[in-house]
């Protein structure tokens, strides 16, 4: 049967030292479990200024999500929301067994087809939580939203958090503290049949990142806008990412986006804008001290050989970078060898001692062919 008009409302409270075994399946929630198992109209999970410390959710040989908080929506769901406010989330953890491990405190996974739904996380603080996917992978050391179908006017939306030294850890673990997908995720040697999402949004406001680290992508934050891969013409379509009036500092991954990576594929009508923030101190193994920018890749191969991007822009305006460190790329790396039509506008960039140990010391602009990107640099006045 169908669930309508519901909610779940969870205030206050102190919850420590729980924990969610995985037996014959996978963990949610060390502490908080909420499952929309039906179809889902009209449904809301509200989860405010309670107090989380030392929860778990061990997946055992299988996955584990939310090591404090798991809300999963299976089936299709519409005008339903996720409302997380001034929570304090401390040494939390999800820990995959033989599978991975999604968000070290919270974990929010629409499974399929999702329409106007939304996710709002405000004065939240995570601190010292990890996503520990031991063999497997592990995606956002704090938080992980996931869209894993199709979502049509679908939004998430993060103000006034702070971040401080969570964790992603596997050999492939993203996103230190938060992780966003749109979109399909693919597997090896399969390629991935949902449709692509439109309108949908990432807002990121107010908020400080601190020391998280991850190995793969996204020292501290990483977007996966995928769409369907399987097919470079079906982009995200008026699709947005916003991260406006943040700090980032001391955040760290092995790879590729010290303090963020957006990993995106064929865009239209879309806007991708960094505006009033702070980089500074970050650092990445390869690419991207502060930002990095690149295409899909599964198991390291491209999933196809050009993503167009249609009347799109990459946007930076009024970024200050500072002593960020790379291999390519101190503070920006923009890989768009893979991308086709792909709008850089670069508004106010402050870029100072940052350093990269073999090729663009602030920042990395790779296009093949040049006419792949349009770029442009404007000075601050």
């Amino acid at each position: 049967a169908a669930a309508s008009n519901c909610g779940t409302s969870i205030r206050d409270g102190s919850y420590t030292s729980n924990t969610a075994i995985g037996g014959k399946y996978s963990a949610f929630g060390g502490a908080v479990s909420v499952w929309y198992l039906a179809v889902a109209s009209n449904c809301r999970t509200t989860i405010s200024a309670g107090t989380y410390t030392r929860n778990i959710a061990n997946g055992g040989v299988y996955s584990a999500s939310g090591g404090a908080v798991s809300v999963w929506f299976h089936a299709e769901s519409s005008h339903c929301g996720i409302i997380i406010d001034a929570g304090i989330f401390t040494n939390n953890t999800a820990l995959g067994g033989g599978g991975n491990a999604y968000g070290g405190a919270v974990n929010v996974w629409f499974h399929v087809e999702a329409s106007s739904c939304s996710t709002s996380i405000t004065s939240d603080t995570y601190t010292h939580n990890t996503a520990n996917g031991m063999e497997a992978g592990a995606f956002g050391g704090a938080v992980s939203v996931w869209f894993g179908a199709e979502a049509i006017d679908c939004a998430v939306d993060m103000t006034s958090c702070d971040f401080m030294s969570n964790h992603a850890v596997a050999a492939g673990a993203n996103g230190g503290a938060l992780l966003v997908n749109f979109g399909c995720i693919p597997t090896q040697g399969q390629a991935p049949t949902c449709p692509s999402s439109q309108r949908t949004h990432l807002l990121v406001l107010n908020s400080t990142f601190s020391y998280n680290t991850a190995s793969s992508l996204g020292g501290a934050l990483v977007v996966l806008g995928l769409g369907n891969t399987s097919n470079t013409q079906n982009s995200l379509t008026e699709f947005m990412i916003a991260v406006d009036n943040c700090t980032f500092e001391y955040n760290h991954v092995d790879s590729t986006g010290g303090a963020v990576a957006l990993v995106l594929a064929a865009l239209t009508a879309s806007t991708v804008r960094f505006g009033h923030s702070n980089f500074t101190f970050n650092s990445a193994g390869q690419l991207g001290g502060a930002v990095a920018v690149l295409a899909p890749l599964n198991a390291g191969v491209l999933q196809q050989s050009s993503y167009t991007w249609s009347n799109s822009t990459l946007q930076l305006n009024l970024v200050g970078a500072n002593g960020n460190t790379a291999s390519y790329g101190g503070a920006l790396a923009v890989d768009a060898s893979s991308h086709v039509g792909l709008q850089l506008l670069v508004e106010c960039l402050e870029a100072t001692e940052n350093a990269a140990r073999a090729s663009g010391g602030a920042v990395l602009l790779v296009a093949t062919p040049a006419g792949n990107v349009h770029s442009s640099f404007y000075k601050c006045v």
